[in-house]
């Protein structure tokens, strides 16, 4: 006989007991998985999204900018209007594309990240061309 949590029980009884205990929490632990899975599977999919982005295209159009701010919006309430941002680099731009609060300030996605997204481009057409004339900021309301 050995002694388990103050009960004297024999060393089968004892391991059978911290074999239930270890067979609870892994269907804890795999209980939560399935629940988080979708959510992890859906942040996979937006990290994959950000890297394309990230990796560059050769040509933005005004009409995508403008669809990217009205497909996008719904993804925070809290989103009352866009700023688009061009940054001139060798070779192109970088293009940013933020939503912003009714105050200016950056809608943040979960994890504190601003909700939007940059990308490297080499052209833009005329229609975003003219909307940026002078400027590097453009207010989308």
């Amino acid at each position: 006989m050995d002694h388990y949590e103050d009960e004297e029980v024999s060393i089968d009884e004892a391991i059978a007991r911290e074999g239930t205990k270890v067979a609870i929490a892994a269907g804890k632990i795999a209980a939560t998985v399935v629940a988080l899975g979708p959510v992890i599977i859906d942040e996979l999919g937006k990290l994959a999204d950000k890297l394309k982005e990230l990796a560059g295209v050769d040509r933005i159009t005004y009409e995508e900018a403008m669809k990217y701010f009205i497909n996008h919006k719904k993804d925070s309430p809290a989103a009352a209007k866009g700023a688009l941002l061009k940054e001139d680099v060798e070779g192109g731009f970088v293009i940013t594309q933020v939503f912003l609060d009714k105050n200016n300030n950056l809608v943040l996605d979960t994890f504190g990240v601003p909700l939007g997204y940059k990308k490297r481009v080499k052209h833009m057409d005329d229609e975003l061309i003219q909307v940026f004339k002078n400027k590097n900021l453009v207010i989308v309301e």
